[in-house]
């Protein structure tokens, strides 16, 4: 007789793995090391933000301004630097697809000597590269500095 598989993976994946562990041949218990399920919300009162307008008018003031002033650059530099990042992660496996590429077919590169050009091919691929991650970086470092002087 064969030991058991143990399942760790909390529900509801923990009976479908055990499911298909048992399909395969293999005997599996499924034993969850914890469980995952929805923590109770209700949305907060607008009532209760009152005291801070009765507390100090000229705070919640400053706050209605400076809250969308501080989201707004997040809102606009996090799309950017979202396309950015897929961009990046482009380049960077068109990248890879040449070096792949020029290694798998090493003997006719060397064949019709193409080293130089496939060299300068993959030069080429990786200042590409390097070009979209800083690209990435400056927007980041943009975004940083927009939230800090604008926050504080």
């Amino acid at each position: 007789m064969s030991r058991p598989i143990v399942v760790l993976r909390p529900e509801p994946g923990a009976r479908a793995t055990v499911a298909r562990i048992e399909a395969l041949g293999a005997h599996a218990v499924a034993a969850p090391l914890f469980a995952i399920r929805p923590l109770p919300w209700t949305p907060p009162d607008p009532a209760d933000h009152d005291a801070l307008v009765l507390t100090s008018a000229k705070l919640a003031g400053l706050m209605a301004v400076v809250v969308p002033l501080v989201l707004l650059p997040m809102v606009a530099f996090g799309r950017r630097e979202r396309r950015l990042s897929r961009a990046a992660q482009e380049r960077v496996a068109d990248l890879a697809a040449t070096a792949e590429e020029a290694i798998n077919a090493m003997r006719i590169v060397q064949a019709f000597t193409h080293e130089d050009a496939e060299r300068a091919r993959y030069a080429a691929e990786s200042e590409r590269s390097v070009q979209a991650a800083l690209r990435r970086v400056l927007t980041r470092s943009a975004l940083i500095l927009s939230v800090i002087l604008l926050g504080f």
